[in-house]
């Protein structure tokens, strides 16, 4: 072969090489969006990933989309604070994607609050995966790492979140505060006051059964008199309000016939005043029975007023007017 041919040869390979090396590069600056065969996404987690191993699934609402390609520890000198950085394959095979796009699909998915969360396999294996999901009222949080992939902000697992507020909690005193309330009440249940007012209690509380006993034997004793008087009672207010409006009529009657001879006697009185003088002993007496007469009409008319105001007056007396 003549050194010409060799050197268009080696300008060939130069060229193919730079080309190869051409789409490389935009493949790295073009790759960080999803919609391509597969593209690199790096995550932090500040919290223990123990679980967690290189092929792990990446999921996204629990289909998985890619897995875990590499785990690596950074250590802050400033802060001597320790944080992992997880880098994944995410593949978009299984997504397809509808309406307008304004944005690449995962710069739009990370606006509308896109977050990664380790999540448990298996409770017995205790391996981890990561679960992306839409989280919008989380807080955004980036960390501050060198690398060239889109990151994706993650989020405390809820164990985590129990135990950070745990540890929030003073145990300690709580403690005391629970020694302190135990040795009050061991105070107060020992006290020889109260063991005193405990037997008194008692005392009182057998008396009170005692009485009750005797008080339900004479209630029994009683009961039969009791209702009997009742059925009495009963009987003879239905007899007295039978015959109240029969003895207000004779009342009313006798009235009537007593102001008639009244009458009669006055009128009487009258034609003898011309023929009796004032001092005689007959008209005296006469006059006096006259007023006798006079005092029980009036008696007469009162009882008959009474017993129309009030008719069980014959069976429980008068009642004062108040």
């Amino acid at each position: 072969m003549s050194a010409h041919s060799r050197k268009n040869t080696l300008i060939g390979v130069f060229v193919l090489g730079a080309m190869a090396l051409a789409m490389a590069l935009a493949a790295v600056a073009l790759g960080g969006g999803w919609g391509r065969e597969a593209f690199q996404v790096v995550m932090v987690f500040d919290s223990s990933v123990k679980g967690l191993s290189v092929g792990a699934p990446v999921a996204f609402r629990g289909v998985q989309i890619g897995q875990v390609t590499d785990i690596e520890l950074i250590f802050n000198s400033d802060n001597a604070g320790i944080i992992t950085k997880v880098n994944a394959s995410i593949k978009s095979d299984n997504i397809t994607r509808e309406g307008v796009a304004k944005h690449d699909l995962l710069s739009e998915m990370m606006e509308r609050g896109l977050r990664a969360q380790l999540n448990t396999i298996s409770l017995l294996t205790g391996l981890l995966y990561i679960q992306l999901d839409f989280k919008p009222d989380s807080q955004l949080a980036l960390a501050d790492i060198d690398s060239p992939y889109v990151q994706i902000p993650t989020l405390e697992t809820d164990f985590e979140r129990i135990t950070r507020e745990i540890e929030k909690v003073d145990f300690t005193r709580i403690a005391s505060d629970l020694q302190g309330t135990l040795a009050g009440l061991n105070q107060f249940v020992n006290n020889a006051d109260l063991q005193d007012i405990a037997t008194d209690l008692r005392q009182t509380l057998a008396g009170l059964n005692a009485t009750m006993r005797q008080l339900e034997q004479q209630i029994n004793a009683i009961g039969p008199d009791v209702r009997k008087v009742l059925a009495n009672a009963d009987n003879t207010i239905d007899a007295v309000n039978t015959q109240i409006p029969q003895l207000s009529n004779s009342a009313q009657s006798t009235l009537d016939e007593m102001q008639a001879v009244v009458k009669t006697l006055r009128d009487t009185i009258a034609a003898l005043q011309y023929s009796v003088s004032d001092d005689s002993p007959t008209l005296y007496q006469f006059n006096q029975a006259m007023t006798e007469v006079a005092k029980a009409g009036r008696a007469i008319q009162a009882l008959a007023d009474t017993l129309e105001q009030q008719p069980e007056a014959l069976l429980r007396g008068k009642q004062e007017t108040p």
